[in-house]
Parts: C-alpha cells; sequence; structure tokens
C-alpha cells in the first residue's frame, strides 16, 4: 500500500459503512483486512491487530477456511514484528494447519518460509533451514522461480550461519542466477549484496591469516 494513505483508509471506512449497511459480511472481512495492511504501513501496529481480528471472527462466522488462513497469516507478522516470536509461531501454524486441510501448497510454502525465519531468528538454525527446504521443494514443485529464490537466498544465509561457505556461496549464487534470468533487479540486488558481503568477509579472513 503506497500514496495517499489517509486517503485510502478515509475510503475503506466508507465502503465498510456500505458494507455493514448491506449485511455484506464477506464484503466487510475483505475491507477490514484492506485497513489492516494499510494501518500496518502506517506502522499503527495495534489498530491494525485490531482489524485483522475482527475480520477473522468474521470469516470463521462463515466458514471461510481460505480467508481465516491468509488472516491469521497477516496477525503473525504483526506480532513479529513486534517481537512476540512465540505468538506469531502459533498463528503461523494454525495457518498451515488450515491450508494443509484445503491442500493449498502455495499457501503453505509461503507459510513454513515465514516460520522458517522465526526459527532462524530464535536461533534454531537447524528447524529453519528444514522448514527452508520443505518451502523449496513445494515452489520447485509449483513452478514458483522468484518464491524458489527468495528461499534459495535464506536457505544460504543459514548456511554461511552454520560455517557452510561454500554451500551458502552456491545456494545465493543459484538465487542471482534465477533472480536475473526474470529480470527480478531489486531482489537479484539484494542478492549480489550479500555475495559482496561474503567475498569481503573471506577477504579479510584471508588476510587476517596471513
Amino acid at each position: 500500500v503506497r500514496g495517499d494513505l489517509e486517503g485510502a483508509m478515509r475510503l475503506y471506512q466508507e465502503s465498510l459503512a456500505i458494507d455493514e449497511s448491506l449485511g455484506d459480511r464477506r464484503g466487510q472481512a475483505a475491507t477490514l483486512a484492506m485497513m489492516g495492511q494499510v494501518l500496518v504501513v502506517q506502522s499503527k501496529l495495534n489498530e491494525a491487530m485490531r482489524h485483522y481480528q475482527d475480520a477473522l471472527a468474521i470469516l470463521e462466522s462463515l466458514g471461510d477456511l481460505r480467508g481465516q488462513a491468509a488472516t491469521l497469516h497477516e496477525m503473525a507478522g504483526i506480532l513479529a514484528v513486534r517481537g512476540d516470536l512465540e505468538g506469531a509461531m502459533r498463528l503461523y501454524q494454525e495457518s498451515r494447519a488450515i491450508l494443509e486441510s484445503l491442500g493449498d501448497l502455495q499457501g503453505k510454502a509461503a507459510t513454513l518460509h515465514a516460520m522458517a525465519y522465526i526459527l532462524r531468528v530464535r536461533g534454531d538454525l537447524e528447524g529453519a533451514m528444514r522448514l527452508y527446504q520443505e518451502s523449496l521443494a513445494m515452489k520447485e514443485s509449483l513452478g514458483d522461480l522468484q518464491g524458489k529464490a527468495v528461499t534459495l537466498a535464506m536457505m544460504g544465509q543459514v548456511l554461511l550461519a552454520r560455517g557452510q561457505r561454500l554451500e551458502g556461496i552456491r545456494a545465493l549464487r543459484q538465487a542471482l542466477e534465477i533472480l536475473d534470468q526474470m529480470g527480478a533487479q531489486g531482489d537479484a540486488a539484494l542478492v549480489s549484496l550479500m555475495l559482496e558481503r561474503v567475498r569481503q568477509e573471506l577477504e579479510e579472513a584471508f588476510r587476517s591469516a596471513g
């Protein structure tokens, strides 16, 4: 969400009022979720969480499992930003369970990727790697090249943190190759920066050893 956030919020509030007057519960949930996204960008995380919670309650009453999974994922992201990693992991796990019941591989792959990041931050590199590998396998089966590249890049960072430099560099180079082929310049630039940092660290290590 970019641009006139205040203006966007006013329009969403108008839309929400219309949804409520029409008794359009699904529309209410969708609008509340969009308002939540704007509030996140505005760093109003508590308000964003309340909007997502309201949306979740409506989706639960409608039995909309896919919507519930997506909303839980967004709520988990807010908890992670607020530093509540345990709470975030619980919500990601709830989202994953729903996605598994729906057979939604793409959603599950994204959730596993997010869960792996939480484990990585908590220092559980082995657990993070396992989840990244699961996510990678799903993305490969779906032909999701950009998702595969992003996960490879994250795996590369975990491998480097584990002291597996060659494997880490290989994973980052694979990610960069995919992103270059796709013309994803922004992501490619980030991975190039990671590789440059590794090169500098290796050079420094060699100089120190010499």
